[in-house]
């Protein structure tokens, strides 16, 4: 129960009524001022003994204190004026007023109250009082009497209007008061309280509350008590064992120096009433935090509802929420050592470091309630180190009370796990340290990539962000585990069955014919002036099938005539059959506009279909004018291409980048024989160059090859090289792991081939490519096994080309742009909200 009796006293500008409802007379001094005195004339020196010099300021002084009239002294030989008729009634006055035991003037109050409400009260039947006169000596008054008022709460917000019930000797005393009765609801609680207010009895029986003399004789109220009916039901139900438990009785303060003195607070001397002690101490503690405080940039860090952990009772995620500029102080100003300690974990600050914030000036800034935090980010200019808070807690001083906060600093270490809700907070601080990171950022990451080796060990899910180089694969691509032992070396442990993905899909309307994207990555195809780059790859050569049959064949195979020639171009003639072929116009118009021919060495391998003259003549590429005439019978299949990697996009109309296939026709297998297996490495570079790179060996199906590309900007170079293992059946014990060289070609360029794919990415949240690079490297679907496909940064020497291919592990990855050595994606749960 919590009152306020002071909000019963006069205050400025508001009407001052007694408890009749009549305002006071405004004449009188106590009423004049918003501290009930009036501004009077005294001795400086002498004012605060109570001697004046003028008979005015002796009578209002009197006034204040509870008397009348004035009398005189003579002190060192000058008159003076004192309060009070007499300076014996004066020094009975003083005595009371110091005392602390009387009301200073009639018509002060009192409050009764109790320190928690009544529980289980049926009815309130009433109160016992026993009250006496107590005399003073001194001038005497007319008799007065103590005013009792009462009401009552059920919930201890509303209060019932107070009501009249008594005087404490005249109208009862020592009996049960009767006046009324109250009944009331038990499960409600019940909140009694009394007021007791000094009145003076007038000779006409009537009650008068304004006076200027003194109380006396005294009331004293020996004893008090209510008269409650419980509900022993109620109480059993509630789990209070029938027990009725009485609430301590508790008297109000008052602003008078000698009030009603009851027997249950008689001690009315309180020590620890330091208020005003304590409130100058508080001030004096803000005033020197403003005054002597350091200026600092306070970032506010508070942990967020979604981090709490109830097992471990602690908080995961935090935001930064504020920043303001805020003065603390540095114990005795001495700032730690400005040395720089040396640890494993980098550079640290000399340590400990405290700072003070007053708690009222902290809570001025950023609100009631609000304290430091551990995590708070400071950032003190004087010294330009920014610190965080690493434990703070509220320090009690004078009177054991909180008055400040002390805080241990540590070095600011910047967390994953903490965010900036405003970007420019965390742009402040980024700006004005400098972390190892940034210091020595490119080499560490360049050593944990030489380490880790991130592309080739990190286990993927289906999550793309968490994939270190693919950012999309096509959801029916087959990834075989099959470990291919090159006379005891592993040379892989997976690849990709493009051919089963090699089919159309008309559900998969993204991207529904044969050659469809198989993978992307996230790099974007990039070559400078002065740069290089080497592709190398392991590859199976599959079968492509005609789709008009009713079992596993190939295309026909069609004899074909030379019909003219220039030095781009040759014609072919199939007459009288038809050729069946489509002219290539682009890899997304027509990815099925390839041929291969089968005649002399120059002419032999696979083309693109520059042309469809009618049905039954079309034209490729001329790679020489010379025909080998010894050579009679040529013959044409369909063929298909088979992509390594492509890194081609579009700019305007043409094409740039980089793209390495194998255009073939299909190899002898046992069920299918009709295919005449030539075929032709084919590289593009930009729109300008193409080469076409006959194959010098016979691709075997179900064989394993290598190939490596280079392409130099510095040494303006291309090669294309393809490699076999080298096991002989006959005599396997001399057998090594070493490569042989089946295909070579070495070509020179004129200029530098120059290339910069712009980022494009895509926004159709629809589509199955959402998020992934449009022009970034891609493998298509095609009859092939694939596998180890590496991109790096320079060229691959002759002589070392055997020993990189050979390297299931790539130990310099940080030379490479891509090293996809087809690992399986992971069929792990999803955890929708994951922490």
């Amino acid at each position: 129960m919590s009152f306020n009796p002071e909000d019963r006293l006069p205050k400025p500008i508001n009407k001052v009524l007694n408890t009749n409802g009549e305002q006071y007379d405004l004449t009188n001094p106590r009423f004049t001022t918003a501290d009930g005195l009036e501004n009077t004339t005294k001795i400086p020196f002498s004012s605060t003994d109570d001697y004046f010099s003028t008979q005015n300021a002796a009578e209002a002084r009197a006034q204040q204190i509870g008397c009348g009239g004035y009398h005189t002294v003579t002190v060192e030989g000058k008159l003076y004026y004192r309060p009070c008729e007499t300076a014996n009634y004066y020094s009975i006055r003083k005595q009371q007023l110091d005392s602390a035991l009387n009301f200073q003037y009639i018509g002060n109050y009192r409050v009764l109250t109790w320190d928690t409400p009544f529980l289980g009260v049926r009815k309130y039947k009433g109160w016992i009082l026993d009250a006496s006169y107590s005399n003073n000596s001194g001038p005497s008054i007319n008799p007065n009497d103590v005013l009792v008022e009462f009401r009552y709460s059920i919930d201890g917000e509303s209060w019932s209007l107070w009501s009249t019930v008594g005087t404490a000797m005249n109208n009862f005393s020592n009996t049960e008061s009767a006046i009324f009765e109250i009944d009331l609801d038990p499960a409600d609680e019940f909140y009694p309280e009394f007021r007791f207010t000094s009145i003076l009895i007038n000779p006409d029986g009537t009650l008068g509350y304004e006076t200027n003399e003194p109380v006396d004789p005294n009331v004293t109220i020996v004893d008090f008590q209510l008269d409650l009916e419980y509900d022993l039901d109620y109480l059993s139900n509630a789990s209070l064992d029938n027990r009725v438990i009485a609430p301590a009785l508790r008297c109000s303060n008052e602003y008078t120096n000698r009030p009603v003195v009851f027997d249950d607070c008689r001690f009315t001397f309180n020590p620890y009433a330091v208020n005003r002690a304590l409130n100058l101490y508080q001030d004096l503690s803000k005033i020197v935090n403003k005054v002597f405080g350091l200026d600092v940039n306070y970032y506010s860090v508070q942990p967020q509802a979604r981090g709490k952990d109830v097992i471990l009772k602690e908080y995961t995620l935090f935001n930064v929420v504020d920043e303001k500029c805020i003065k603390v102080l540095v114990n005795q100003n001495q700032f730690p050592d400005n040395k720089i300690n040396y640890d494993p974990f980098g550079l640290q600050f000399d340590e400990p470091f405290e700072i003070q914030i007053d708690r009222r000036y902290f809570e001025g800034i950023f609100g009631n309630g609000s304290q430091p935090r551990k995590r708070d980010i400071i950032y003190f200019p004087i010294t330009n180190r920014i610190y965080e808070i690493n434990s703070t807690y509220l320090f009690r001083d004078f009177m054991n009370a909180p008055v400040y906060y002390k805080i241990e600093l540590k070095k600011y270490q910047p967390k994953s796990n903490t965010y900036f809700q405003d970007p420019a907070y965390k742009e402040e601080l980024d700006g004005i340290s400098l972390t190892t990171q940034e210091l020595f950022g490119a080499e560490v990451t360049s050593e944990e990539e030489k380490v880790t080796k991130r592309q080739q060990y990190n286990e993927t899910t289906y999550v793309r962000s968490q994939d270190p180089i693919r950012s999309y694969i096509y959801y029916n691509l087959s990834i075989i585990g099959y470990d291919l032992n090159n006379n005891w070396t592993i040379v892989l442990n997976n690849y990709y069955d493009l051919e089963s993905s090699f089919v159309d899909n008309s559900e998969f309307t993204a991207d529904p014919f044969k050659y469809r994207n198989a993978i992307r990555y996230k790099d974007l195809p990039k070559l400078g002036i002065k740069e290089e780059l080497s592709l190398t790859a392991w590859w199976n050569l599959r079968n492509a099938y005609d789709d008009t049959k009713l079992r596993k064949i190939g295309f026909p195979v069609i004899n074909v005539d030379v019909s003219s020639y220039t030095e781009s171009y040759v014609v072919y003639s199939t007459y009288p059959i038809k050729h069946n072929l489509t002219a290539w116009n682009s890899y997304a118009d027509n990815p099925n506009g390839y041929v291969a021919i089968q005649g002399d060495a120059s002419h032999s391998g696979g083309y693109l279909v520059r042309s469809v003259i009618d049905e039954y003549t079309f034209t490729t590429i001329n790679l020489s004018v010379n025909f080998d005439l010894g050579v009679t019978t040529w013959k044409m299949q369909k063929a298909q291409s088979r992509n390594f990697i492509s890194g081609l996009y579009t700019e305007g109309l043409e094409y740039r980048g980089f793209r390495f296939d194998l255009i073939h026709s299909g190899s002898m297998e046992q069920d299918a024989t009709n295919y005449i297996q030539q075929g032709s490495f084919y590289l593009r570079l930009n729109n300008g160059i193409e080469i076409n790179s006959p194959l010098q060996f016979t691709a075997k199906h179900d064989e394993w090859y290598s190939v490596v590309v280079n392409v130099s900007n510095k040494y303006k170079q291309i090669s294309i090289n393809a490699w076999q293992m080298s096991y002989d059946p006959v005599n396997p014990q001399s057998q090594s792991s070493e490569l042989i060289k089946i295909h070579e070609y070495v070509q020179s360029l004129d200029a530098p081939v120059i290339f910069d794919a712009p980022s494009n990415i895509v926004t159709d949240v629809s589509s199955p490519f959402y998020g992934t690079e449009q022009n970034s490297y891609k493998v298509f679907t095609s009859p092939l096994y694939l596998s180890n496909i590496r991109l790096f940064k320079n060229m691959i020497d002759i002589d070392n080309q055997s020993t990189v291919l050979n390297q299931n592990i790539v130990r310099d990855t940080q030379l490479a742009h891509i090293i996809d050595n087809a690992k399986p994606l992971l069929n792990v749960p999803r955890f929708v909200r994951s922490r």
